[in-house]
């Protein structure tokens, strides 16, 4: 079975196609015939052995933790899905990642594909929304009325943040670059800000939450912007970025780490918003299965706009989204 992946930590130059056994089936998980993975910084993250314990070393180890494909066989314990289904999720990558032509995995980490999107733009959804809508609903509580703040708003967990919080009733901040400003408002901000030409941090507005996608501001600063209760949230999971919220206890401006969290409930919800209209996934480029290593050189210069897709099912030339 064709895949792509690395034997060992370091550079785009450790990832290379690689020849594996097709999984067998175990209880209450499912094969899926893989036809897209999604790329997020993640996954280069820990091939270069930067997140400690989650990169440590094996033999093989796939690169992503998104895909969107067909069920081709299902394990006992298993009555909601069906060989046949239109599915996509996401997996803990360290433990098992996705870009291979077939996968196995549990049952409980896989939702329907939305019905109004193609298996390339389904499996760029699953990390990036699910970090945006789970530091929405569960750390920031966000609530119709509430002013937020969005750094790094053209990027692929950004994008979906300025929908979600739009969707919640929140009145939406991106903060980009020019080069993107021109389209923040048609995923629902209503005031954008170039980050080369002012600093977010000092504005004269107030923000309930301040969601730090790029991961490049320090709570400290991001304070100045907070409204009295107001929380800052960042999607960099480090010592350094969880030592902010030590003395959350002792004080009424909070700072918090969003961690992504498997869950079909959310996806499903997701799920919901996409088939809505609300939400809709922002693809730059799909690119075939051979173009791994230049999907990953264009996410790793951080120039992208929303999300890359990797196609496993056949080769095509890249699409233009």
């Amino acid at each position: 079975m064709r895949a792509f992946g690395y034997k060992r930590h370091g550079s785009i130059e450790q990832l290379q196609e690689l020849d594996l056994p097709e999984p067998t089936l175990s209880r209450r998980s499912v094969i899926v015939d893989v036809d897209s993975v999604g790329l997020n910084p993640l996954d280069y993250r820990i091939r270069r052995g930067e997140l400690g314990p989650l990169a440590f070393a094996s033999s093989a180890r796939l690169s992503c933790s998104d895909f969107s494909g067909v069920v081709v066989a299902v394990g006992q314990g298993v009555d909601q899905i069906r060989i046949g289904d239109a599915v996509y999720g996401m997996t803990f990558q360290p433990l098992g990642g996705t870009s291979a032509e077939k996968i196995r995995v549990h049952a409980s980490v896989v939702a329907p594909k939305p019905k109004n999107l193609s298996h390339s733009h389904a499996a760029v959804v699953p990390l990036a929304a699910l970090t945006a809508y789970q530091a929405f609903a569960y750390l920031a509580k966000l609530q119709t009325g509430q002013r937020v703040l969005i750094n790094g708003a053209s990027g692929g967990v950004g994008t979906f943040a300025v929908q979600i919080a739009r969707a919640m009733g929140a009145e939406v901040t991106a903060v980009t670059s020019y080069r993107n400003t021109g389209w923040m408002a048609s995923l629902g901000a209503e005031s954008v800000v170039d980050y080369t030409e002012q600093d977010c941090c000092c504005l004269d507005a107030r923000f309930d939450v301040f969601f730090d996608c790029y991961g490049n501001r320090r709570f400290t600063d991001a304070r100045n912007v907070l409204s009295k209760n107001g929380m800052y949230i960042t999607t960099i999971p480090a010592p350094r970025t969880f030592s902010w919220g030590v003395l959350n206890g002792f004080r009424k401006q909070k700072s918090r780490v969003v961690v992504v969290r498997k869950s079909k409930t959310d996806l499903i919800e997701i799920t919901r918003l996409i088939e809505s209209g609300a939400v809709r996934p922002i693809v730059q480029m799909v690119y075939p299965s051979h173009g791994y290593r230049d999907a990953y050189a264009a996410l790793e210069s951080k120039r992208v706009r929303g999300k890359l897709a990797v196609k496993m099912s056949r080769d095509i030339g890249p699409e233009p989204a």
